[in-house]
């Protein structure tokens, strides 16, 4: 499993006590999920918990079925396969929005509720590389005025998120270590941050060690040249007699 996956595995295990931080989460997960309209349901995932989260959520919350099937490709396609189930799951988390996906604020009732909805919207579109090679998280979407929404959500609570376009989506994203650390502190995903401070260490080990040898290395370098440079005037007073 890829170290997002473990991420994602981590955060599905943390069930909210409270109702309104189970329903933001749902939120979060509906809104950011590959398809959410008054017809459609759809969330293509490569976790299996976060489908199995969904479904979950989908039947405790709304009362609708959901279906999970997989791919070979070990992808999970969970969907609301009754259109009028789209529609009261559509209206109940959307409410006034009307047509367009917007953050309801009437689902963040209090600051936890933030929380969980930053949980449900990582579990569905986000994704955090492997700190083994870079630093990297970011949340994707193809709206723009709900991209720009999680951007205010993020500063809310006390995030700077940057933003950039990539394939017609909108990409929300952190690329600095201590920002990641701390956004994945804030939604829950407690193991995956000690494992980027372990991998921190490491690497700072590993380059001290370097910066050790390439002193090292210099400063023999330097040491043999002097000594030829000794070696040569010796030899030339030499043979001057």
């Amino acid at each position: 499993m890829s170290f997002a996956g473990d991420v994602k595995k981590e955060l599905c295990g943390l069930i909210p006590e409270k109702e309104c931080c189970r329903g933001a989460e749902y939120s979060g997960m509906l809104l950011f999920a590959n398809s959410f309209s008054p017809t459609s349901v759809k969330l293509l995932t490569e976790s299996f918990e976060t489908a199995k989260k969904l479904a979950t959520y989908c039947y405790e919350i709304s009362g609708m079925d959901a279906s999970i099937q997989a791919r070979q490709s070990e992808m999970y396609i969970l969907t609301v396969e009754r259109e009028e189930d789209c529609a009261a799951i559509f209206s109940h988390i959307n409410g006034e929005m009307g047509p367009f996906l917007r953050i309801n604020q009437k689902n963040l009732k209090e600051s936890c509720c933030v929380q969980a909805f930053l949980r449900g919207a990582f579990l569905s579109c986000g994704s955090v590389t492997d700190p083994k090679k870079e630093y990297h998280l970011e949340f994707v979407t193809p709206y723009f005025r709900l991209a720009a929404d999680l951007m205010d959500l993020l500063s809310f609570a006390g995030f700077s998120p940057k933003s950039v376009i990539r394939k017609s989506n909108q990409i929300v994203y952190f690329k600095e270590s201590e920002a990641i650390e701390d956004l994945l502190t804030y939604i829950g995903a407690q193991n995956a941050v000690f494992e980027i401070m372990n991998v921190k260490i490491y690497k700072d080990i590993r380059n001290n060690t370097n910066r050790v040898n390439n002193c090292e290395t210099a400063n023999l370098g330097k040491t043999v040249s002097a000594a030829a440079r000794q070696v040569e005037a010796i030899q030339k007073l030499s043979r001057m007699g």
